[in-house]
């Protein structure tokens, strides 16, 4: 059985940790806005579909993937380990005018699933 208070750390370096990607990816894609587009395409890659609503266009970038962990536990008896799987996406729409420049954006994901985007936005110079 594992420690409640090793419960509740595992817990709160989860939740850090995504919070900590959400808020980099917020505000990275923040300082693109009045940039052209091509800037981020050339990071995050070509985006996932283009749509028009309502006169605008957005661009949107997809990305979904499985993650999997173990655990570690102690029985009292003996050692013993969990393996854990679930699916993690990111969803970046990014709203452009008719200049290709960036006028807004927004992102939803499951917790770390925007991991793969921030590693690549990273390598932005600028943002």
């Amino acid at each position: 059985m594992r420690s409640p208070i090793a419960m509740v750390l595992i817990s709160v370096f989860s939740l850090w940790g995504c919070a900590n990607v959400n808020q980099t990816l917020a505000n990275k894609l923040d300082n693109s806005t009045g940039q052209h587009i091509d800037e981020l395409i050339s990071v995050l890659g070509f985006p996932s579909e283009e749509k028009t609503f309502a006169g605008r266009n957005v661009f949107v970038w997809y990305h979904q993937d499985t993650v999997s962990t173990s655990h570690s536990f102690f029985t009292g008896s003996y050692w013993d380990k969990t393996f854990d799987s679930r699916t993690v996406y990111c969803r970046i729409s990014i709203e452009i005018d008719d200049s290709q420049i960036v006028q807004g954006n927004s992102f939803d994901s499951t917790d770390g699933g925007c991991g793969y985007y921030v590693d690549r936005i990273n390598r932005l110079e600028g943002l």
